[in-house]
């Protein structure tokens, strides 16, 4: 059967990279949105991380990564109403 996704030592890589673009993005969001809009958005970073593994990679997330999935949306829901 053959392997799904990316290879282990190029995954290091891929992981890499996405990063260093999130962390771009997020630079960009704080320019665009202001810090106070911008900073409720950086506990999305692992809920994309996650996402962009199941994609990019392949990988399968756990029963905690969804349940942290989960939580982060409805705090991002209660923040953004509150807001």
């Amino acid at each position: 059967m053959p392997e799904r996704g990316v290879k282990a030592p190029d995954r290091r890589m891929v992981r890499r990279v996405l990063a260093v673009a999130a962390l771009a993005l997020y630079a960009w969001a704080i320019r665009v949105l202001g810090d106070g809009l911008a900073s409720l958005f950086m506990p999305l970073v692992p809920v994309f991380a996650v996402l962009l593994g199941v994609v990019v990679l392949g990988e399968v997330p756990a029963a905690v990564q969804l349940a942290g999935i989960a939580g982060v949306i409805v705090g991002m829901v209660w923040a953004v109403r509150r807001a």
